[in-house]
């Protein structure tokens, strides 16, 4: 069973579902700040969890806008900002830096999102195929096997192995002929207004944005028909 005509969240031509997963599906744990002052301290560098968490938050934002997100230079270039905080020496940096992008390979930096794994298991039993559609690396493939949401998913598109970034179409148009469907046939369910849902509906997709408290994913599991 799949959707019906007078379900907007889940049209009759809809067949496949893919996810966002940093922020739709799984979120870090405690915090990315907390997460990078612990990395610190192990190589005997003090920071503050608030302090690293607020310039984390503004160096993704600045770099997002000139490198993809799923490269390590990205990531580089953001650690070294958030932890700008507790100059840590050049001849220490990489070590420190090498630690921290490891940390986020482990499913226990990441707690998954309330009603996730709810909302996976009934769209299995309603027949649509799943996939995940990430603007990420390969380290979430691990994330999402250590907690078990990798066996909802028929298959994982990730912008650091695709080459394309969302909301790029390209990474849209890779996607559909993997799945072998056409745009309509598509419902694609992220947290970020620009690259989940605008570049999902540019390409012609349904799109579902998650915008908590106002919407959630149990707010998509309450329409599933």
């Amino acid at each position: 069973m799949v959707g019906n005509a007078s379900n907007p969240f889940f049209p009759e031509t809809v067949r496949a579902v893919t996810f966002d997963v940093g922020g739709t599906l799984v979120a870090p744990h405690p915090s990315v700040g907390a997460i990078y002052a612990e990395v610190l301290s192990t190589h005997g560098f003090a920071a503050d969890p608030a302090t690293v968490e607020r310039d984390f938050r503004d160096a993704f934002r600045h770099h997002s806008e000139t490198l993809p997100t799923s490269d390590r230079a990205f990531w580089e270039r953001v650690f070294r900002d958030a932890c700008a905080s507790a100059s840590i020496p050049a001849n220490f940096f990489t070590a420190a830096f090498e630690d921290a992008f490891a940390a986020f390979a482990e499913g226990r930096r990441w707690r998954v999102t309330d009603g996730a794994a709810e909302l996976l298991g009934a769209l299995k039993v309603h027949g649509y195929s799943l996939a995940v559609l990430s603007n990420s690396d390969s380290r979430f493939r691990t994330v999402l096997g250590d907690h078990g949401l990798d066996e909802y998913f028929d298959h994982c598109f990730l912008s650091g192995e695709v080459g394309f970034e969302k909301p790029d179409i390209r990474i849209f148009r890779h996607t559909e002929i993997a799945l072998g469907l056409a745009p309509v046939q598509i419902l694609h369910v992220g947290d970020s207004s620009s690259a989940d849902y605008a570049g999902a509906t540019a390409a012609g997709w349904h799109a579902f944005l998650l915008d908590p408290p106002r919407t959630t994913l149990h707010s998509l599991l309450r329409h599933l028909a």
